[in-house]
């Protein structure tokens, strides 16, 4: 379904006026040209959704595939923002790690091949992260990208994190959770 360009921008302005109106920040990858509101607030619910940006224009079209009700509590504990602060490795990839830092910056490293979709040399990322204790919902804009399709600047669907005992997982869209290590 299209919308018509002006519906398109008063969705878009809509949204971006309730995100700055509630706190919630929206997070541009301008690489596919998608805008994630990871937290979107509108009265008492929780919202995830993205907009697209129409090639060629400078219009942006709602999702309507993505937008998820997150105002339900997930259904296990989420770690609190402290909890996230420091160097981890996944359990999945151990020469991988990423350093989130208590300024909202991060640092990835992504191991040479690690997965088909990064250089087979692997590479870094750089950027500034977000995180809601609320919902689990972990959202990331890269400043600087060299790790390819790898990292935090291509998530594959909403990222949460969430705690297990002392554990922490990152789970990633519908993939298995992947545990968290601290260095």
């Amino acid at each position: 379904m299209r919308f018509p360009r002006i519906l398109c921008l008063a969705i878009a302005a809509s949204l971006s006026s309730l995100a700055s109106a509630s706190g919630v920040d929206a997070v541009y990858y301008p690489a596919t040209g998608k805008v994630v509101l990871p937290n979107l607030k509108v009265g008492n619910l929780i919202y995830y959704a993205e907009l697209n940006k129409v090639p060629g224009t400078n219009d942006f079209r709602l999702d309507l595939t993505s937008i998820n009700n997150l105002s339900t509590p997930p259904p296990f504990t989420t770690p609190a923002l402290s909890d996230l602060i420091g160097t981890w490795t996944s359990s999945d990839s151990p020469t991988s790690w990423a350093t989130l830092s208590a300024d909202g910056t991060y640092t990835q490293y992504q191991g040479p091949k690690t997965d088909p979709n990064c250089p087979a040399a692997g590479g870094y990322e750089t950027g500034i992260w977000q995180y809601e204790p609320s919902t689990g919902v972990f959202s990331a804009v890269a400043l600087t990208d060299n790790n390819g399709e790898c990292g935090f600047s291509n998530p594959q669907g909403i990222v949460r994190m969430k705690k297990v005992g002392t554990a922490i997982y990152f789970v990633e869209g519908s993939n298995p959770p992947q545990q968290l290590i601290v260095k």
